[in-house]
């Protein structure tokens, strides 16, 4: 993939921005991460799925949404250089209520 580096300096930079790391752990969080490419209307996360990571969004659009009878709601748009996660799943390791949907390729 051609987008890896800047991908890797995105990301770098957000994590300066976020804390005051040093070079050493700097490199051992870049190491742990795992791109991810998602197309259009493809999920991130389900209902029903525990969240399990937190994400970093380099490019694209994603909606977090959640489903009451037959309607959506949003509850959030991510766009470029945002960090998330579903929060109660996450802590809890209980199943997502929400869906999280990439509107462009992202």
């Amino acid at each position: 993939m051609n987008e890896a580096p800047s991908e890797m300096n995105s990301i770098r930079e957000t994590i300066k921005e976020l804390s005051d790391p040093t070079d050493e752990e700097l490199e051992e969080i870049c190491s742990a991460l795992t791109p991810r490419e998602l197309a259009k209307g493809q999920y991130l996360l389900s209902e029903g799925y525990v969240c399990r990571h937190y994400y970093f969004l380099e490019q694209g659009t994603l909606r977090l949404f959640y489903n009451k009878g037959i309607n959506e709601y949003t509850v959030w748009m991510g766009t470029p250089g945002e960090v998330f996660t579903n929060l109660e799943s996450y802590l809890s390791e209980e199943s997502s209520k929400i869906n999280i949907k990439a509107i462009e390729p992202s």
